[in-house]
């Protein structure tokens, strides 16, 4: 017969396995939201994993991003070839080289849409999330997984068009109100995965 202690052990770890479980059951899209709008604009340090059948070999990059629950998305790559991008209204804002591009929005379909889904989680806009997006959350408040996938088609006027301007899903991981992954996936097989870590201080 083993051990009264062994015994109180096992039970608490089933009674604390089952807590779990009706925790993260609990957690809705609608919590996930409210806490998210309480944090105001995502900021942090990124590392970046880029893959494509049309790369030669993965690229990396890290710098600093940073997404205003007002509408305004900044990307800032460092290292070697350090570069700026800015998303703003309905204008993209490229600083490469000493030179700077300006963009209209609406001429990247898929970067627009992928905005357009980062500013609704920063500002916890929970009807804009899923007017735009397939919903789907696992996990619990302390360790959730948010998958994104796109309502919209490349080409509207053609129903058979199922590809969804080039953005196949995003999938965002976090803690509390705080993002630590985020996997974006497009057509012809690229692939990009970020990995964020807090600024210092924070």
């Amino acid at each position: 017969m083993p051990p009264r202690n062994s015994v109180a052990v096992a039970v608490l770890c089933l009674l604390l396995v089952a807590a779990w479980r009706v925790a993260a059951q609990d957690f809705t899209l609608n919590d996930l939201m409210t806490r998210l709008a309480g944090a105001g604009a995502i900021e942090a340090r990124y590392s970046e994993l880029r893959d494509s059948p049309l790369l030669a070999e993965p690229v990396e990059l890290h710098g600093r991003i940073r997404v205003d629950p007002r509408g305004s998305f900044v990307k800032t790559t460092e290292g070697d070839d350090p570069s700026t991008l800015r998303m703003e209204g309905d204008t993209v804002t490229m600083i490469r080289g000493g030179e700077t591009r300006e963009m209209r929005v609406d001429a990247y379909p898929a970067m627009a849409l992928l905005a357009e889904g980062l500013f609704a989680l920063a500002r916890g806009d929970t009807g804009t999330l899923t007017e735009r997006f397939n919903t789907g959350l696992t996990g619990g408040p302390d360790d959730w997984r948010l998958s994104l996938e796109p309502r919209m088609r490349l080409n509207m006027d053609d129903p058979s068009d199922t590809n969804p301007t080039g953005l196949v899903r995003l999938v965002v991981e976090g803690a509390g109100a705080r993002f630590r992954r985020m996997v974006l996936e497009q057509s012809a097989g690229q692939r990009t995965v970020m990995t964020f870590r807090p600024l210092e201080g924070q």
